[in-house]
């Protein structure tokens, strides 16, 4: 995500999936104004969400991590996009474990 003053840095959004589609309840974390400026906006530009897996309790929060740069590093930048996409995948790869553990253990425990 860029922001056109210059603004860099990490902010992350917590939020839920709304009957509608759209973020709802958001927090956000480390962001200065600017930046949750461009976080508001980002997130309503993104419309109507997809349906959160079948199993997955709908208010879920969801945790996104929103990279601000203003382009004058591209190198810095790719750099720690690489960190959190890696990151993501690890984070996403433990929940998806520790869903398929308890599913495995309600299937064992009803």
């Amino acid at each position: 995500m860029v922001e056109p003053n210059g603004l860099t840095g990490i902010t992350t959004a917590l939020f839920r999936r709304g009957e509608d589609g759209r973020a709802m309840d958001i927090v956000l974390i480390g962001a200065t104004p600017g930046a949750e400026r461009a976080a508001r906006l980002t997130l309503q530009r993104l419309g109507q969400l997809p349906p959160l897996p079948q199993g997955v309790n709908p208010r879920q929060r969801i945790k996104l991590q929103l990279l601000l740069d203003s382009g004058y590093d591209a190198g810095a930048f790719k750099k720690k996009l690489r960190d959190m996409l890696a990151a993501a995948d690890e984070a996403n790869r433990r929940f998806a474990q520790g869903a398929a553990a308890t599913f495995a253990d309600l299937a064992v425990n009803p």
